[in-house]
């Protein structure tokens, strides 16, 4: 694998870095040359990078002005498809940046809720759950906590001011709480909370389990107030990140298209272009 990075590092070197950007301190030199930091900022794409990133891009600079210097004992036919290549490759670098640059200025990324809702309507094969989802409250107290006759009653939500005073009890000595009445969760995920399996997780939903057990010195108190059976639609609301990233990606896709299409009808008024061939 390790081979694998030197060679993409050797390639962008000789292509794009073949003299340093003068930004930021020097990192290294080889002869006349000088590697900045700004290079390695600009190779990598963010400001801050590790030591070992660094360390990495070094050694394949150094590599790569060393390869350098093998370049006259090379046949001239080498030399050209070396050439070649350099130019083919510093290209396909051009295309995908001037494409991603193109999409960039032209990517809406408001989506409406009633874009959302069409997409999935028309697409609503594609959002079957693959695990129960519920709406829930869960309590973890450690069983020495105070009053917890009186969370026996509250968690159960059968009074309107419970929802209250349960939040404020939970934030007093609750080791782990969660609720939430309009999110859904994936109960897989719940249930890696618990300290113990359930047999039939499919009962244990539908039945709206309230619940209340011991264990580990620890009370866990559950009440699954609505859910959603595997194999069934999704919850609109339960998709909407979902649904907004996929609106994007097909923006982003039709996009590109046009940028291709643009590229292309460049390509045919171009009056530079000649052919010599039958």
């Amino acid at each position: 694998m390790r081979q694998v990075y030197f060679g993409i590092w050797l390639l962008l070197f000789v292509t794009a870095f073949s003299c340093g950007s003068k930004g930021g301190e020097k990192i290294a030199s080889f002869g006349d040359e000088v590697l900045y930091e700004n290079d390695i900022r600009i190779l990598l794409g963010k400001e801050n990078y590790t030591d070992t990133e660094r360390d990495e891009i070094i050694a394949s600079w150094i590599a790569s002005k060393l390869y350098d210097s093998f370049w006259d004992s090379l046949p001239e036919d080498i030399q050209h498809k070396i050439d070649l290549r350099t130019k083919e490759y510093k290209a396909s670098m051009i295309a995908f940046e001037w494409e991603n640059r193109w999409i960039e200025n032209r990517l809406d990324t408001v989506v409406l809720e009633e874009e959302m809702m069409r997409f999935y309507q028309d697409n609503i094969q594609d959002f079957l759950l693959n695990d129960f989802i519920v709406k829930l409250l869960y309590v973890k107290v450690p069983d020495m906590a105070p009053d917890t006759d009186v969370l026996r009653q509250m968690y159960l939500l059968k009074k309107p001011a419970d929802t209250a005073k349960i939040t404020q009890y939970a934030n007093q000595y609750a080791s782990s709480f969660y609720f939430n009445k309009e999110n859904w969760i994936s109960f897989e995920d719940f249930v890696k909370e618990l300290p113990v399996e359930f047999l039939d997780v499919e009962r244990f939903v539908t039945n709206k389990t309230k619940q209340v057990f011991e264990e580990n010195s620890f009370m866990y108190f559950i009440n699954i107030f609505d859910y959603r059976l595997k194999n069934t639609p999704s919850p609109f609301t339960y998709e909407k990140e979902r649904i907004r990233s996929r609106i994007i990606l097909n923006r982003k896709l039709e996009l590109r298209n046009d940028a291709q299409l643009f590229f292309e009808n460049k390509l045919k008024q171009h009056d530079e272009i000649q052919y010599f061939i039958p």
